[in-house]
């Protein structure tokens, strides 16, 4: 993208879309998807790319709310073929359960209730159990 095009972008608010253009050893990123050319700079390309990509999550669950993520959730439980043989209610149950009860285990060992830690690069901690219980309820809501 040119120089030339991110100002009319700027400028005009045209076209619609999300940009993002590295000028003077920074990166400008542009949201014009709404019209209203949103604009940030960063000292990185991948903090630029982040900044525009959540700004379309926002987006997608200010438009579609909790069915954002129900239907997010099922879509990669189905991809990971959690659902090629589909679990019955009580499963689903006992799956949430076992959730639960692995924060409360992290609980119990004296770890901080807020604290998220990585372990060979996975998030492990009480949000991370807690996150995992949502995961399953809204990729069941996604099956049901």
């Amino acid at each position: 993208m040119n120089k030339e095009l991110i100002n009319k972008v700027i400028d005009n608010k045209e076209p619609i879309g999300i940009y993002v253009i590295e000028e003077d050893n920074s990166y400008i990123a542009i949201d014009n998807r709404t019209g209203n050319a949103w604009t940030e700079e960063f000292d990185t390309i991948g903090k630029a790319i982040d900044w525009v990509t959540s700004q379309k999550l926002l987006e997608e669950v200010e438009n579609n709310g909790i069915d954002f993520f129900i239907n997010e959730a099922h879509r990669n439980a189905c991809e990971k073929g959690w659902w090629d043989s589909p679990i019955t209610f009580p499963e689903f149950i006992a799956l949430c359960h076992s959730e639960l009860s692995e924060a409360l285990k992290v609980y119990r060992e004296g770890n901080d209730e807020t604290i998220v830690n990585r372990i060979d690069g996975k998030p492990e901690g009480i949000p991370t159990e807690l996150a995992d219980v949502m995961i399953r309820i809204f990729d069941y809501c996604g099956y049901s």
